[in-house]
């Protein structure tokens, strides 16, 4: 498990795996969000069953599901209300973090300065300015 500080309030991380939700849980983390479509590889645990592990952990999940590159403004719009609504440290995660990261990066630079929004995104691992 590889999960990346973004905020006080906010990491990123690769896929995660069911066995991974106690440390999770364990790390002050309130919610889960998967940002990965079932089945996109073979062999990554279902959205199910990680949510199934995490409700036993006392974990609140959702999902925003999002094929890679394909995300669009509904998107964002679910990610900031998720984040908004949110009652505790969030973890979200889907292949790489990448488009975890991205989505937050979206709805971030709506409040924030982009410079600063940048500068989270790379102190964890993502360089977006290309992107933002």
């Amino acid at each position: 498990m590889d999960i990346r500080k973004v905020t006080e309030t906010f990491a990123v991380s690769p896929q995660i795996e069911v066995s991974d939700i106690p440390a999770i849980a364990e790390a002050g983390f309130t919610a889960i969000i998967c940002n990965r479509p079932d089945e996109e590889e073979a062999g990554q645990p279902a959205f199910e069953e990680i949510a199934a592990a995490a409700k036993q952990a006392g974990l609140a999940t959702f999902s925003v599901p999002i094929a890679s590159g394909m995300f669009g403004p509904q998107h964002v719009t679910q990610m900031q209300n998720l984040i908004d609504e949110a009652d505790g440290p969030i973890l979200a995660y889907c292949r790489s973090g990448t488009r975890s990261i991205m989505l937050w990066a979206f709805q971030e630079v709506t409040k924030r300065p982009r410079d600063e929004v940048l500068r989270d995104a790379a102190l964890a691992g993502y360089d977006l300015s290309q992107q933002l």
